[in-house]
């Protein structure tokens, strides 16, 4: 009998052991790869696909800005994210400067890796903070003050949006050592209130944006998904 359990603790150790080694973490920079997207009728440049205004402007995503994964059995949690979306936008041919210095936060979303792509399945949490400021002879028709920073929350009111929490964090493409994010889906962070269920703002988490998978592929990703669950048991 001692033998027999003895065995069973081995086994055990080992089993327990292999999901260990199993877990892997990794951490991205997406400092200047990365971009927050806001459409908007004061930007220039097309914005492509839809949204709620014609145009938008991009932002790069600033200096500190990363996203830590656990991958484990095929199976990726963020573990953390901190994304600097520090901007300046001219107004009015620059009657107004507006200066964003804002710090958001990832945690918790769960995907599927499948090969180098990842299928993210429950969304992720998403907090911001920091300020807005405006500058300028024409920050009135905002309704703000110039030189007065304010929470970043009155851009909600500026754009006449609502911001979401939690994001659905899309797909991402992965380079084949997963050492960083080759492009993604729009990670819709704010929707428009005149344009009911249209993006007003998102992210993006690589140099490029890859299209929404169709019902077809996503059947397939989910397959796979199942396949090397399957394998991994």
């Amino acid at each position: 009998m001692n033998r027999i359990l003895g065995t069973v603790v081995a086994i055990a150790g080992v089993l327990a052991f292999s999901s260990l080694a199993s877990a892997a973490p990794y951490s991205f920079n997406v400092t200047g790869t990365g971009a927050s997207v806001t459409a908007s009728s004061f930007a220039t440049v097309p914005c492509g696909g839809s949204s709620a205004a014609p145009n938008c402007f991009t932002n790069p995503l600033s200096a500190g800005s990363s996203i830590n994964l656990d991958i484990t059995a095929g199976v990726a949690t963020v573990t953390g994210g901190t994304l600097e979306i520090d901007t300046t936008t001219v107004l009015f041919g620059g009657g107004a400067v507006i200066t964003t210095d804002v710090t958001a936060l990832l945690s918790g979303g769960t995907g599927n890796l499948i090969g180098d792509d990842i299928l993210w399945t429950s969304p992720a949490a998403y907090t911001v903070g920091g300020t807005l400021t405006c500058t300028g002879a024409s920050c009135g028709a905002l309704g703000l003050t110039s030189g007065v920073a304010n929470p970043i929350a009155v851009l909600n009111l500026i754009g006449n949006t609502s911001s979401v929490n939690p994001i659905d964090l899309g797909t991402w493409d992965l380079d084949a050592g997963l050492a960083n994010i080759l492009g993604s889906t729009r990670a819709t962070t704010s929707i428009s209130n005149v344009a009911p269920n249209l993006p007003a703002g998102w992210l993006v988490f690589g140099p490029s944006e890859v299209p929404e998978p169709g019902s077809a592929a996503l059947v397939l990703l989910g397959l796979g998904a199942l396949a090397l669950r399957a394998r991994k048991a």
